[in-house]
């Protein structure tokens, strides 16, 4: 895929913007990069190829910082019950001719509704059946690349502070970057490694960590991501009927 000087610019203030949602609740990258760069015009797997090594990169980095607070309980439930319909749903994706942006905007739409204070009960009852909640982000992200609000609601049921949520999510990234990475190698042979975003987006990760982390109310960003994920899936929903 040929990128032009202006995609280029375009692509750098996405992941600039995702930053900063990844920095405060450790999701970002995955969630505002991959329908940005859809509604780009980039291919599911090219936008896999940019993403995944930048949220690999900064998960790392932060799981490094905060390994201490990491809820590992939580991390093991994940690896046994989210992992593997990770890898499935990649690989159906991959295998299958399948409107992407569909599955894309469900998983936007369906993750705004239940942040709704509306559905606030039905949102807590599925959250906490931990049996259905966990297969239920792992279909979602390995068909999507958007299970990162799913992620976060389940985590904050367990830990309520900032940087424990922080920490318990930048792991599960971390572990489905890998495992993502790892599928697009062997079963599709397509990674393509976008090394100057890599870089620009672990740069922009060290620099505006020192500077955001606690600088937002949790109750303002709480608002401002509901209605952020509202926006993308009726972006996303014009893009699937070929409206953009």
């Amino acid at each position: 895929m040929t990128i032009d000087i202006s995609f280029e610019y375009m692509v750098a203030l996405i992941i600039l913007v995702s930053m900063l949602t990844q920095l405060l609740f450790g999701v970002g990258v995955l969630l505002w990069g991959t329908p940005s760069l859809i509604l780009l015009g980039f291919e599911f797997t090219t936008a896999l190829s940019l993403l995944l090594p930048i949220s690999l990169g900064i998960s790392g980095l932060q799981v490094g910082q905060n390994f201490q607070h990491i809820n590992k309980k939580e991390i093991w439930s994940f690896i046994k019950l989210s992992l593997p319909l990770v890898v499935l749903g990649l690989i159906f994706v991959m295998t299958s001719d399948i409107e992407v942006e569909w599955f894309v905007f469900a998983a936007l739409g369906v993750g705004g509704l239940l942040r709704l204070n509306i559905f606030k009960t039905l949102s807590d009852r599925v959250v906490n059946f931990k049996d259905f909640m966990l297969p239920l982000i792992g279909i979602v992200h390995g068909i999507s690349n958007l299970g990162g609000a799913l992620l976060v609601m389940w985590v904050s049921q367990t830990d309520k502070t900032k940087l424990g949520l922080r920490s318990t999510v930048a792991a599960c990234y971390l572990l489905l970057a890998f495992f993502q990475i790892v599928t697009l190698m062997v079963y599709n042979d397509e990674l393509t490694v976008f090394v100057s975003y890599f870089v620009f987006g672990i740069l922009a990760y060290v620099i505006l960590d020192q500077f955001i982390m606690g600088s937002i109310k949790d109750s303002v960003f709480d608002v401002l991501l509901t209605c952020a994920i509202f926006s993308m899936a009726f972006l996303i929903g014009l893009r699937a009927t070929s409206v953009i």
